[in-house]
């Protein structure tokens, strides 16, 4: 089992891609989200490939820093929710 680190504003978000993208673009996609300071993790959603999961801690990024991070993997995106 791995350590969980807590993070005292952590939020979640959902962005959704609106490109069809593969998995090993969804892996890269993963990946340069993960590289932006604050991001605590990030999953594509198994049922709807075109969601995106991402928790984050407010302190140190926010969604649309993650947001344009998405979109330089040069896809379309837009983040979901209130």
């Amino acid at each position: 089992m791995g350590i969980v680190q807590f993070h005292s504003k952590q939020s979640d978000l959902v962005l959704h891609v609106n490109d069809q993208v593969g998995d090993v673009q969804q892996r890269d996609i993963e990946s340069a989200l993960e590289e932006n300071p604050g991001v605590v993790n990030v999953e594509f959603t198994e049922n709807r490939p075109r969601l995106i999961h991402v928790s984050y801690d407010q302190d140190e990024t926010s969604y649309i820093e993650t947001l344009e991070r998405l979109c330089s993997q040069n896809v379309h995106a837009q983040h979901m929710g209130d």
